[in-house]
């Protein structure tokens, strides 16, 4: 008897085990398919430092990217899904923001800054950029921006 209840054990174990790595492959990938897409933001020749970049697509959600020192960005469709839908997608630079301080002991509430556009509108507010981001591995989209 404790034969089978060893083997009666090992059998529910494996199949146990079995189950769960059959369920963990079922889902396949979730939500549609995206691609990568990096770039450089330079204004006036210069890296645009701190700037949100935007893609929209025409249908879907859009990526955004905040640029670092050099200009360059990497767009994020979420958390954990950097990239972007392939399509033609509306491009919208800004460097506005707005940013709360934290309480402290000698300012007793958060205080809200915010930090004005440098950019012209026909980037952001009125933005005619346009982008296409193609379904492979190494969508390089730059942006030259002036400010005349």
């Amino acid at each position: 008897m404790n034969v089978l209840f060893v083997s009666r054990s090992i059998c529910l174990s494996a199949g146990f085990v079995i189950a769960i790595c059959l369920l963990a492959g079922c889902g396949g990938e979730a939500g549609p398919k995206i691609f990568p897409v990096t770039g450089q933001v330079t204004l006036d020749g210069k890296p645009l430092v701190k700037a949100m970049v935007q893609f929209r697509p025409v249908d879907g959600r859009s990526s955004y990217a905040e640029t670092d020192a050099e200009g360059r960005f990497t767009l994020s469709y979420s958390a954990r899904q950097p990239g972007a839908l392939p399509g033609s997608h509306q491009v919208l630079i800004t460097t506005a923001s707005e940013t709360e301080t934290p309480a402290s002991e000698q300012q007793e509430t958060p205080q809200t800054v915010f930090t004005p556009e440098k950019l012209p509108k026909r980037y952001n507010a009125e933005s005619k950029l346009t982008a296409t981001v193609e379904p492979k591995k190494d969508n390089v989209i730059d942006f030259h921006l002036t400010t005349k």
